[in-house]
C-alpha cells in the first residue's frame, strides 16, 4: 500500500501535490499553505484535489480546531465533505465555538481512561499532594530583603500570585528540593512551572540540587523546554524523548510539554504551577500514562491542589454541554451577535482566553526580564530565619482508574493481581 507523507517543503519543491499514493499523512497547516493566484487570492494545496478524491479522513486531535466553526481548519473540512470523516480525540470539549460534538455528532465508540489502566493500555497512578508552609504569602516588613517592586502590606498572596506576580526564589528552591529527597534521580520527570521564566529558575535550581547530591556534574541533567528555547529546546525534547538516552532526565516547562510529547518512560510529573482547566489537567496526566517495559506506574507530585480535579465528574466522564440559549434554542448560541469572534475560543488550543505558549517580546533592557517588570513583579530575598520556616508535609494517595482514592493494598493488587498474598504494604514489597 503506497503511503505518502505531505510536508512545506515537498510540496514547495514539487511545485504540485502528490495524488500517487493511497494514504495521505499531513498537517492542517500544510494544507492551508500555498501560494496567490493572479488576484492575490490565496491558493491552499488543499484546493488541488478534487472535492471527492479522498473516501476516507481521520482527524487526530479533532478538539483542537477541526470543529471550530471560526477556524480556517473547517474549510478543508467542508471542502472534503464527501469523504467520511472520523475525529478522534481524548479530549473532547463543548464550549462556545468548540463544539465537538456539534460537527461530528455523537461519539460512535468511546473509550474510557479507566478502560484503558484496566485493560492494560495505559499505566495508573499514585499522587503526593504536598502543602507546604508557604503555600500563601501575607508580607511581614523584615521577612527579607525586598529585591524589587513593593509589596502590598496586608495583601495575601495566592498559589495563582507566585512567579506571576511575587517571586520568593526559597520558596521555589526547597519545592524543588522536597520532591528530588523522593524520587529516584534516574527516573524521567516533566516539571510544569507558572512560566517561562519560572521553568528557568527551576531548572537551575534542580540541575544545582542534582550536583550537591552527586548524582550527576553534567549540566544538561535538566533542561528547559518552552515556546523560547526553539531550536535547541525541541533538540533538547527529542533526546529526552529516546529511551535509550539519560540525559536530559528532567525537563522543566510551562505550557509547552501538555500535549504533543510521546515520551514512554515519564516516571514522575511534578505539578508547580496551577492547572484550573479540565482539558490541560487530562494531558498533563497523559505524560505519564504510556507504557514501557517496567513501569508499572507513574507519581504526580502535587504542590497546587491539581489532585481535586479527580473529584470533578469531568475528569473520565462525559464533558458538561453548553446550556442551551433561550432565544434561538441552540447550544452553542446561534443568535445574531450571540457568538463572534472577538471573545471566542482560540483556533490551536480552543481555550478562551488562549492558553497556547507564545513567544516573548525582546526582553526589557533595565530589568532583563520579557515582557518588562520594572514595576510590576515583586522579588524578595528572605531572611535566613524565614526561609528556615519553610516546610513540607504529603501523604501518598493511590488512585484507583475510576479517579476515587483507594488503599495501597488495592493499589498493589490492582497491578500484580496475587502478589499482594505475599506483601501487605508497599514497604515490604520494597
Amino acid at each position: 500500500m503506497p503511503l505518502c507523507a505531505l510536508s512545506r517543503a515537498k510540496l514547495k519543491s514539487k511545485g504540485a501535490v502528490p495524488k500517487n499514493a493511497s494514504v495521505f499523512f499531513t498537517i492542517f497547516q500544510t494544507f492551508m499553505s500555498g501560494g496567490e493566484d493572479e488576484d492575490g487570492n490565496d491558493t491552499p494545496y488543499f484546493g488541488d484535489y478534487p472535492e471527492d478524491f479522498f473516501d476516507f479522513i481521520i482527524i487526530d486531535e479533532c478538539h483542537r480546531g477541526g470543529a471550530n466553526d471560526e477556524g480556517s481548519w473547517r474549510e478543508i473540512l467542508n471542502y472534503f465533505a464527501p469523504a467520511v470523516q472520523l475525529g478522534l480525540t481524548a479530549t473532547p470539549k463543548r464550549t462556545d465555538n468548540a463544539d465537538t460534538y456539534g460537527y461530528f455528532g455523537e461519539p460512535v465508540y468511546s473509550y474510557t481512561l479507566k478502560e484503558g489502566i484496566n485493560d492494560g493500555f495505559l499505566t495508573s497512578f499514585k499522587v503526593l499532594p504536598i502543602v507546604g508552609t508557604m503555600d500563601e504569602y501575607l508580607y511581614t516588613p523584615g521577612d527579607g530583603v525586598v529585591i524589587k517592586g513593593e509589596p502590598e502590606p496586608g495583601r495575601l498572596y495566592k498559589e495563582g500570585d507566585f512567579n506571576r506576580i511575587i517571586i520568593i526564589p526559597k520558596r521555589e528552591e526547597r519545592r524543588v528540593q522536597y520532591w528530588m529527597d523522593r524520587f529516584n534521580p534516574n527516573e524521567k520527570t516533566i516539571v510544569f512551572c507558572a512560566t517561562q521564566a519560572h521553568a528557568g529558575m527551576v531548572r537551575d535550581y534542580i540541575n544545582q540540587y542534582a550536583v550537591k547530591k552527586g548524582w550527576t556534574t553534567n549540566g544538561s541533567y535538566c533542561v528547559r523546554v518552552t515556546a523560547n528555547d526553539g531550536k535547541a529546546g525541541e533538540k533538547d525534547l527529542d533526546v529526552f524523548c529516546d529511551n535509550e538516552k539519560t540525559i536530559p532526565t528532567v525537563l522543566t516547562t510551562s505550557r509547552k510539554l501538555s500535549t504533543g510529547v510521546d515520551a514512554r518512560n515519564v516516571r514522575n510529573i511534578v505539578l508547580m504551577r496551577e492547572c484550573k482547566n479540565m482539558i490541560e489537567f487530562k494531558q498533563i496526566i497523559g505524560r505519564g500514562t504510556r507504557l514501557y517495559d517496567g513501569k508499572d506506574y507513574f507519581t504526580v507530585y502535587d504542590f497546587v491542589k491539581a489532585h481535586h480535579n479527580f473529584a470533578d465528574p469531568e475528569w473520565d466522564g462525559e464533558p458538561l454541554p453548553n446550556e442551551v440559549c433561550k432565544e434561538c434554542g441552540k447550544s452553542p448560541c446561534d443568535c445574531e451577535g450571540g457568538d463572534t469572534e472577538e471573545g471566542g475560543s482560540c483556533n490551536v488550543c480552543e481555550q478562551s482566553p488562549c492558553i497556547c505558549e507564545k513567544p516573548e517580546p525582546e526582553p526589557c533592557s533595565d530589568c532583563g526580564e520579557s515582557p518588562c517588570a520594572c514595576e510590576k513583579k515583586i522579588e524578595i530575598k528572605l531572611s535566613d530565619g524565614r526561609a528556615r520556616q519553610i516546610k513540607h508535609i504529603s501523604a501518598v494517595m493511590y488512585w484507583s482508574s475510576e479517579g476515587k482514592p483507594i488503599t495501597a493494598k488495592e493499589f498493589i493488587e490492582r497491578m500484580f493481581d496475587d502478589l499482594p498474598q505475599f506483601f501487605s504494604n508497599e514497604e515490604q514489597l520494597r
